[in-house]
């Protein structure tokens, strides 16, 4: 008899070895999505975990949200990151678009900051993605019924 188990790749993730922190639990902040091939699933981190990661990594760091457009219609912001608040070049920068018809209210607003915040995030290094794979495990009774049929 075999149990199937989800397990994360236990492995090296240069990214994250670039931004290592001693007392901070990645983990935490991730939730599982499905692969859009289906075939699988990932677990990624949390806007809010990655926010936390970098003020954490970067205490004097800024992120910087500007409002390119915002209409009754779509939401186009840019996000900017910089490891301290005094640098002149961001380390990294994203510009986001949502519109209005795909949330309810003005859900749409900040749908798009937060795309643009986890999108700068992610580019300057602050992201981390896991693989979920699909493991057989031989359970004890599924290895003594096997050594029994095999003659054994």
């Amino acid at each position: 008899m075999t149990d199937e188990k989800n397990m994360a790749i236990d492995s090296h993730y240069a990214p994250w070895d670039l931004r290592r922190l001693p007392n901070f639990d990645f983990s935490e902040y991730l939730h599982k999505i499905e692969k859009p091939d289906g075939k699988g699933q990932t677990a990624e981190m949390t806007l809010e975990g990655t926010k936390r990661w970098f003020r954490l990594a970067c205490p004097n760091g800024a992120l910087v949200l500007n409002a390119l457009r915002v209409t009754d219609a779509m939401a186009i912001f840019e996000a900017r990151v910089f490891a301290n608040a005094n640098d002149r070049n961001p380390l990294a920068s994203f510009t986001a678009t949502q519109k209005a018809d795909k949330a309810k209210g003005d859900a749409y607003i900040r749908a798009a900051q937060d795309a643009a915040l986890d999108g700068a995030l992610r580019v300057s290094g602050f992201s981390l993605e896991v693989s979920l794979l699909t493991r057989t495990v031989e359970t004890p009774a599924a290895v003594a019924q096997s050594s029994q049929t095999d003659g054994g």
